[in-house]
């Protein structure tokens, strides 16, 4: 028997480069759902889905990064979810990363 949970898909984008290293240190910060995991999260392969962030800081020039697209599942819960995309912020390489939250449901198998 397999129940519908729902769930806080958190996605952001990170350097190539530093995306390993950036998922560690998520790590212990990624709330537990369920099941015999933790530390869940998925990035995208730089070779397999090649990405560039483009951004211009309001004096300066235009900067392109390869970057990875990084995903992270934890509940529904408001709480959570402010704890986690705080964490998210103080860790993350960029002063303003785009944080995007999308609602979602996992299966959770009994």
């Amino acid at each position: 028997m397999s129940d519908l949970v729902k769930s806080k898909r958190v996605v952001t984008f990170v350097p190539a480069a530093n995306a390993n290293e950036f998922a560690k240190t998520m790590a212990a910060h990624i709330p537990h759902l369920f099941g015999e995991y933790d530390s869940v999260c998925w990035w995208s392969a730089p070779k397999m889905e090649d990405g560039t962030e483009q951004f211009r800081p309001l004096v300066g020039d235009v900067e392109q990064t390869p970057s990875v697209r990084m995903e992270f599942s934890i509940p529904d819960d408001d709480a959570a979810l402010k704890n986690f995309t705080a964490t998210l912020k103080k860790h993350h390489l960029w002063q303003e990363p785009v944080i995007l939250i999308f609602d979602s449901q996992i299966i959770h198998h009994q």
